[in-house]
């Protein structure tokens, strides 16, 4: 973590300490919180994550059973 904060006025972080805490946050919350690269300061921040788009879609069949894809 450095002293100088980021001109978004988020907290500035190393990788390694930044995925730490996020994991400890993510635990502590029950709320998903990743570490990213910020693209104004490029340094590390915590936030919320993104939806993972890895989840199964269900679609409902025209016979109405449930398929996932």
């Amino acid at each position: 973590m450095t002293s100088d904060g980021c001109p978004t006025g988020k907290t500035r972080y190393d990788v390694l300490t930044a995925r730490r805490r996020a994991k400890t946050a993510s635990q502590r919350t029950d709320e998903r919180i990743t570490a990213y690269r910020c693209t104004t300061c490029n340094s590390w921040h915590l936030g919320h994550g993104a939806p993972s788009f890895h989840r199964p879609i269900p679609i409902i069949n025209t016979n109405h059973s449930l398929s996932l894809t």
